[in-house]
């Protein structure tokens, strides 16, 4: 079929799958399985099924192809994109052992995802710990991951700054440093580390481990989940969400 005989749905279609290989478009789904579409020239995301993704491809094919696109086409575009999105991988994050962990801990969810979404490479985001438990506790909602594994996210910026400092070995073998001074109304500083935070596993090589693998570190409100991990492992089984 040529360019000519394609319906205006398959033409916008071709042309995002252009932007996607050109690095223009980004599809990707969250650690809930939520769809996402991001568009590096404004900056902008926003789901795939959310209230907006209508207009947004709307103005976007009438802006590059002056081509207004019925209601019916930018649904089949929207579930074609969705599909892309569910195929690739959330974030990057391929461990199962970090997967499941990020299943259970809302607080690692949502740092992952902003810092993913915020914050470019070699780079950070910094002030207050009041500012980032509102920016993040924002971000929550927006992203659906405001609860998971039974916990939600936490309800103050005290509690929040417990989590982090718990988290902050995890974090760290993601690629994500949280440095925290009390010294000044407790200022915090979130700094993506690698350029390559699109493929973050906790699969490292570790002169200690004759397995070649540095294990996540246990933290005190997750020894369940990483027993499970570990035998599940040491029996070549498919880990699973923890009960």
């Amino acid at each position: 079929m040529g360019s000519e005989d394609r319906s205006p749905a398959e033409a916008a279609l071709a042309g995002i799958e252009e932007e996607i290989a050109d690095g223009k478009v980004n599809l990707y789904h969250s650690v809930c399985g939520e769809p996402y579409i991001t568009f590096a020239d404004t900056g902008s995301s926003c789901r795939v099924y959310g209230r907006q993704i209508k207009a947004v491809l709307t103005d976007r094919v009438w802006n590059q192809r002056h081509v207004l696109l019925k209601k019916y086409e930018v649904e089949r575009i929207v579930t074609a994109l969705a599909g892309m999105a569910m195929r690739s991988p959330a974030f990057g994050v391929d461990d199962p052992e970090l997967l499941e962990l990020m299943e259970a801990e809302p607080v690692l969810a949502v740092v992952v995802e902003f810092a993913d979404a915020k914050i470019k490479p070699r780079q950070k985001w910094a002030g207050t710990m009041a500012k980032l438990w509102k920016e993040l506790g924002d971000f929550s909602k927006e992203r659906g991951l405001t609860s998971a594994g039974g916990k939600r996210f936490p309800g103050g910026a005290h509690v929040l700054s417990r989590k982090l400092a718990a988290l902050k070995a995890v974090l760290e073998q993601m690629g994500i440093t949280v440095t925290t001074k009390r010294s000044n109304g407790c200022q915090v500083t979130v700094k993506v580390d690698q350029d390559d935070s699109k493929s973050r596993s906790s699969s490292q090589p570790s002169a200690d481990n004759p397995n070649g693998h540095k294990h996540l570190p246990r933290m005190d409100d997750s020894e369940a989940i990483f027993e499970t991990l570990r035998l599940r492992k040491a029996n070549n089984s498919t880990p699973r969400s923890p009960k």
